[in-house]
């Protein structure tokens, strides 16, 4: 069961996702393609319905071109 302070710092984490999607102009449908995760998945973790794994977390960033620490620095 997930906490409400862990609730929070999920949609912190999905926010911070959105944003650095978006800035690259990506749907969540390409950038699902990219990583290699269901488009589902990106809509739950951007909207802290989900919590990653390190893996996920790991695709998304290799989606976004990006390495996990910067994906993770928010």
């Amino acid at each position: 069961m997930i906490n409400n302070r862990d609730k929070e710092y999920l949609k912190e984490f999905g926010f911070h996702l959105r944003k650095l999607r978006e800035a690259r102009n990506l749907s969540q449908e390409k950038l699902s393609m990219l990583a290699d995760i269901s488009e589902n998945q990106i809509y739950n973790i951007e909207n802290g319905k989900n919590n990653p794994t390190i893996c996920t977390i790991k695709q998304i960033a290799e989606g976004l071109e990006i390495t996990p620490k910067d994906l993770l620095d928010f």
